[in-house]
């Protein structure tokens, strides 16, 4: 595959793959609106405290095998039914312990309906891995339209039925609907589309092969996505599931635009940079690009968000969600550092060096369960200080190998950032200026989007910001194929 041909293959896939996670998350913000006037912070909380543990669980059945057989050069159809038959085997085994360890779930927190909920909330493990080979298959030949299409079904059928169920009064069981509806018909749409089906037949000498990579990434996501997820746990039981519900509500936003870009430059980077694994000038010079460009779109995001979250939640949610102001702003901070993250991890996979990946994830968890144990004690505020702090500390962390294996170290990515972060501040000042006008509260936030978007817009054109300019000479190129396609040239 040629360089143009990569670069092409890649631009499309996190197109589609943008496409697919904003469409569906669109309609599920849109629905989640609804859901926060119908039902109580309660519901939320006791729902989060499930999808902690369903997380975690859920790694074993769509992590490191899967990863495995995106990374591997050749693969056949022994090595799909092997994952296959791995994976599927593994949502059935967690499946099983999260059913019978429900009644200490329950019993740790202190709600009798967690039992209820953690067993039927579970089943969305199983079906996981039914899906994860689907998953792959599209990963590998980057046809990221087909996840568009499916996501884009399972999202509108479990968007009524999750309206409806809240509508009825059923409480949290609305967002569990919901959630598992989504899930099964996505997973449906994938199989109808991809027509794949396993042999009868399991390799474990193919499983040992693809189990020597994709094991070490296997643990190291369950040891970040157990990280990622203790902050919800300390908060549930050392404060409240009140508390835990406005954590929740003010990550809805941010996450929602940072994890759409995130799992979409993740989703394609993978393919793309191990198709590129044997040229190190090429890998770099993609890496460069993820990283620049990524913190081009996410910072300027996530400092609005900040600046406005008041604002936001009163228009979004109502003000009866007024104490997760706070939250918003400590999680915008937090993911504005997320696809740097992702850029430089998935650069590590993709040059096979996944005893690296593990190393880091042990190193990085250790310092950040140390960092919440030290303040738990202290107050909420102080977790998110010192959660915010290494985050940073991760970045570096996670960059610190990429200077030997692809010449392209945290300091060479500071530089790249620096310009961007400057008009990013500019820009915030900004907002903040116009939001101290004393108008009404939706046309005050108006103004200060717009305001932003025309601020950092000038600025990027002004200093002539480099990934202004790829995006800028992307978008051309991209209307001119599709014009010289339309008139046959």
């Amino acid at each position: 595959m040629t360089v143009r041909d990569i670069r092409g293959k890649f631009i499309k896939g996190v197109f589609w793959k943008f496409a697919e996670r904003w469409s569906t998350q669109a309609v599920q913000f849109c629905v989640s609106m609804v859901l926060a006037r119908l039902l109580m912070p309660e519901d939320y909380g006791v729902v989060a405290i499930v999808n902690v543990f369903t997380a975690i669980a859920s790694v074993f059945v769509e992590g490191g095998m899967t990863k495995a057989l995106i990374q591997k050069s050749e693969t056949d159809e022994m090595d799909m039914s092997t994952v296959f038959y791995f994976n599927v085997t593994m949502g059935m085994f967690f499946y099983f312990i999260l059913f019978f360890a429900a009644p200490v779930i329950s019993k740790i927190y202190g709600d009798p309906e967690l039992i209820a909920l953690v067993r039927v909330l579970g089943l969305g493990l199983p079906i996981s891995g039914f899906a994860s080979v689907q998953h792959a298959l599209i990963s590998r030949r980057m046809e990221f339209r087909r996840f568009f299409f499916s996501s884009a079904a399972g999202t509108m059928v479990s968007a009524v039925l999750g309206i409806v169920m809240a509508l009825m009064g059923k409480g949290a069981w609305a967002l569990v609907g919901q959630h598992l509806s989504n899930l099964a018909i996505d997973t449906l749409m994938l199989w109808l589309m991809m027509r794949w089906v396993p042999r009868g037949t399991f390799s474990f000498e193919r499983f040992r092969k693809l189990f020597s990579f994709g094991g070490r990434i296997l643990l190291s996501t369950v040891i970040n996505t157990f990280y990622e997820n203790c902050f919800s746990l300390i908060v549930g039981k050392a404060y409240s599931l009140g508390d835990l519900a406005y954590y929740n509500r003010g990550n809805t936003i941010p996450s929602l635009m940072t994890v759409n870009l995130n799992a979409s430059i993740q989703s394609v980077a993978l393919p793309a940079f191990s198709a590129a694994q044997d040229d190190r000038d090429r890998l770099r010079s993609m890496v460069r690009r993820a990283v620049t460009v990524s913190a081009y779109l996410m910072l300027p995001a996530m400092a609005g968000l900040a600046v406005t979250a008041r604002d936001i939640i009163c228009i979004v949610f109502t003000e009866k969600w007024l104490p997760a102001v706070i939250f918003m702003q400590f999680s915008c901070f937090v993911y504005a550092l997320w696809p740097m993250h992702t850029s430089n991890l998935e650069a590590i996979a993709a040059c096979g060096r996944s005893d690296i990946y593990l190393k880091q994830e042990i190193l990085k968890t250790a310092i950040g369960i140390t960092v919440l144990v030290s303040t738990v004690g202290i107050s909420i505020s102080a977790m998110m200080a010192g959660t915010a702090v290494y985050c940073v500390l991760s970045w570096i962390i996670n960059a610190f190998p990429n200077k030997r294996l692809i010449g392209y170290g945290f300091l060479d990515q500071l530089r790249d950032i620096v310009p961007i972060g400057l008009i990013t501040a500019a820009m915030a000042l900004s907002v903040m200026a116009v939001s101290s006008i004393d108008i009404n509260r939706p046309l005050s936030l108006i103004l200060q989007i717009m305001t932003g978007a025309a601020v950092y817009t000038f600025l990027s054109a002004a200093f002539r910001i480099s990934s202004f300019v790829y995006i800028l000479d992307t978008a051309k190129e991209l209307i001119k194929r599709k014009r010289d396609r339309l008139y046959g040239v």
